[in-house]
């Protein structure tokens, strides 16, 4: 009676064993990339692009800072929104203080201190209506490279502003 037990145990192990050695799992994988080349802009550039804009939409706030009912907000690498805020309940924005490589800000009196890359920035904001850049310390971030924030300079071609779409390669993997 063992024996038949047995017999058909390794009968039913031999049948599955051939029916899954005939299975294989056979697919191709396609993985699309796209890689990017720097932007670069001269300290001239940059320079020249701070300005006080139209407001703005909010899409990547960083730092807040909040001074005499007005509020200062940080759009990371680009610049500060400014937002009347005597009325909480009906918030009016004023402007965009645009300054290419910004992540922080801090204000002292009437005086806004901002990094533009490399370079620390003083603004004058006594009147909202009429902020204007009154001093500029240059290369006073020298560490910048290792801040690990993504943009880095090179002497020869400024700072890295931004990244474009170069190409696309697909790799096949099976």
């Amino acid at each position: 009676m063992k024996n038949q037990y047995s017999l058909g145990f390794i009968f039913t192990l031999l049948a599955v064993c051939l029916l899954l050695s005939n299975c294989s799992d056979k697919c191709v994988v396609t993985n699309t990339y796209v890689y990017y080349e720097p932007v670069y802009a001269t300290s001239a550039e940059i320079k020249a692009a701070i300005s006080f804009k139209a407001p703005q939409q909010i899409s990547s706030a960083g730092k807040i800072y909040f001074k005499d009912d007005i509020i200062f907000i940080n759009e990371i690498s680009e610049g500060i929104h400014i937002i009347d805020n005597h009325d909480p309940s009906h918030p009016i924005s004023l402007g965009f203080l645009n300054i290419p490589g910004n992540f922080d800000l801090a204000i002292i009196d009437n005086a806004l201190y901002a990094d533009s890359f490399v370079d620390l920035v003083t603004f004058d904001i006594s009147n909202m209506n009429d902020i204007k850049e009154i001093n500029r310390v240059e290369g006073l971030f020298n560490h910048y490279n290792s801040m690990g924030m993504g943009y880095y300079t090179n002497a020869e071609n400024g700072f890295i502003v931004d990244w474009k779409p170069k190409g696309q390669v697909s790799v096949e993997e099976n």
